[in-house]
């Protein structure tokens, strides 16, 4: 998956995201460190997240790396993904844990 603008090859990233340990708010940040952002990489902090704790907790993500990357075609596949994020995200706030986002 690489970014015909850019050239931002997303396979080549060893590490997508990031645990920054547990927030004052009862819950977990985690920091992306790729361009993009997709269910994929949602669904490995939510099992790692669910790996060291029983819901219900929150979720901070830290998206600053994708919403400051100024490249078109990238943040468009990040917007495109949202769809899939949000579904993903559904079904674990039934389980009680709880998303939020933040730059």
């Amino acid at each position: 998956m690489k970014c015909d603008d850019c050239g931002y090859d997303h396979n080549e990233v060893l590490k997508h995201w990031e645990y920054r340990g547990e927030s004052n708010n009862d819950g977990f940040t985690y920091t992306i460190l790729s361009n993009t952002y997709d269910g994929e990489i949602l669904k490995e902090i939510l099992s790692h997240a669910l790996s060291i704790h029983k819901p219900p907790f929150d979720l901070f993500i830290d998206t600053c790396v994708v919403e400051t990357h100024e490249c078109k075609n990238c943040f468009l596949k990040y917007l495109k993904s949202a769809e899939e994020r949000r579904r993903i995200e559904q079904q674990f706030f039934d389980l009680g844990i709880t998303l939020h986002e933040f730059f």
